[in-house]
């Protein structure tokens, strides 16, 4: 089991905003944010999450492959879309510097 001390220990205001970001869209993915929970999904995230658990990641780190893996999962995006939106974010990345 990952070392969780890092986490804020008075809600969502400490946290950082990658784990913000991290948090909106697991959000938006299990329907917490649309009014439309499926607690399927959220089930399928948590397990996705245990399954990318790992002590050299973070929390946000092993959210971010678990929502990766139930976006492919669910149909939402296919691994080469993904891997597409990637490159197009490395290259704006390396353009800007």
């Amino acid at each position: 089991m990952a070392d969780h001390s890092h986490a804020p220990e008075d809600g969502s205001r400490n946290m950082a905003f990658f784990d913000r970001r991290v948090d909106a869209i697991l959000s938006l993915i299990t329907g917490q944010g649309t009014g439309k929970y499926d607690p399927d999904l959220q089930r399928r995230a948590i397990e996705h999450y245990n399954r990318f658990e790992d002590p050299a990641r973070s929390a946000s780190e092993a959210w971010i492959l678990a929502i990766k893996a139930l976006a492919v999962e669910t149909g939402a995006l296919s691994e080469t879309e993904i891997e597409e939106k990637l490159a197009a974010v490395r290259q704006a990345l390396e353009s800007a510097t």
